[in-house]
């Protein structure tokens, strides 16, 4: 097997090798999947870095007495590893399961009678969907509140998410009403905090 580094260096010489043999090496293909590469490095990174300068921000502000409780919420880990915070959907509670790999925030669609949630067709299948997901509706203008205040003019996507729940109910006596996505945490540049079992979040944006 070709070591990555020594191909990235001689990718032309190896691919006059491969044609000797009855092989073709694609190089554009293999230029552009590093060069995708190279971004992705350096956006984890850079996310790496903010999220180790926020840890130590919030660190020295706890060292030094400060009031931060008002920034965090507790969080429960549940057996199976997944995060879950009490919530307000719209003024209502809610089980919300936090989820890093998530790109939206999103709603059980049992549930949009109780949050008082508008729904819209959405046509676009959502990017980590699977075939467990039959439909995918939009909300618009929702509010979450996770850690006391309220975030506004949120877009929320719907689906049914019983398959969530059943896989949850073979090891928790829990529910779920729906999934904190990145776009929140993203925005309001959440820390995790294990040890603690809290979220935190900036407010001052």
């Amino acid at each position: 097997m070709l070591d990555i580094k020594y191909l990235r260096q001689n990718a032309e010489s190896i691919k006059q090798a491969l044609l000797i043999k009855g092989f073709e090496l694609d190089i554009n293909t293999f230029n552009s999947l590093e060069n995708n590469r190279k971004s992705l490095q350096v956006e984890v990174e850079s996310l790496q870095a903010e999220r180790k300068e926020l840890s130590s921000a919030f660190g020295q502000a706890k060292a030094k007495g400060e009031d931060v409780d008002e920034l965090s919420k507790k969080i429960e880990i549940l057996k199976s590893g997944h995060l879950v915070a009490d919530s307000l959907v719209n003024g209502v509670s809610a089980k919300l399961i936090i989820d890093t790999g998530a790109s939206n925030s999103c709603i059980d669609s049992n549930s949009v009678e109780k949050f008082k949630i508008k729904i819209e067709n959405y046509d676009e299948q959502a990017s980590s969907a699977t075939e467990k997901i039959k439909k995918m509706y939009i909300s618009k203008e929702n509010s979450i509140d996770i850690v006391g205040f309220s975030i506004e003019n949120l877009k929320l996507f719907v689906f049914d998410m019983d398959h969530i729940n059943e896989t949850l109910k073979k090891n928790e006596s829990i529910k779920i009403h729906g999934i904190i996505g990145n776009d929140i945490m993203s925005k309001h540049e959440a820390i995790i905090s294990f040890s603690e079992k809290k979220i935190y979040l900036k407010l001052d944006l």
